[in-house]
């Protein structure tokens, strides 16, 4: 899995507001932030707990589901921060299925990845997010998985990135 390191994208950002246009450097880094942060599914604090950023979890724009929580987050993809919550409804066909896998999930994200972001959207999408990054040791990892239960069945996609140059 090909990534791009957030830290030297940042410095990069700094040296290019230098000799570019502020406004369209910021439009450009909007876009390629968005994507690093789908396609790591970060998770962003917000109230004490992590909220995925992730295309299941997508409302419109730069909104949100945390449907843990049943609130729409705004998100500022370049400081990987939330800007604004609101509540929300969850919806999907089953809250009590979708709410039970949760917290069974939730168990097993905890007693699993030591350090990892969860959500079970409301179409019974699965996403689990960790990563482990210790550059001074010369070593990162991340591991990303996306499920869907549907008729019965689990089906999904499991990217693992280890000793990755990020």
């Amino acid at each position: 899995m090909k990534t791009f390191s957030l830290l030297s994208s940042s410095c990069a950002f700094i040296d290019l507001r230098k000799i570019g246009d502020p406004a369209l450097i910021d439009s450009v880094n909007e876009t390629a932030y968005r994507a690093y942060n789908h396609a790591q599914m970060i998770a962003v604090e917000h109230d004490s707990a992590q909220v995925l950023i992730s295309e299941s979890g997508v409302i419109d724009g730069n909104r949100y589901l945390d449907p843990r929580k049943k609130m729409a987050v705004t998100v500022d993809h370049v400081k990987q921060s939330v800007v604004s919550a609101e509540p929300t409804e969850v919806g999907g066909t089953n809250e009590t299925l979708r709410a039970s896998i949760d917290i069974s999930l939730q168990k097993y994200v905890a007693g699993t990845f030591p350090s990892a972001g969860s959500a079970v959207y409301p179409d019974l999408t699965i996403c689990i997010s960790s990563g482990l990054f210790a550059p001074a040791k010369f070593w990162n990892g991340r591991w990303c998985s996306v499920w869907k239960y549907a008729g019965g069945k689990l089906t999904g996609t499991v990217k693992v990135c280890h000793l990755c140059t990020f």
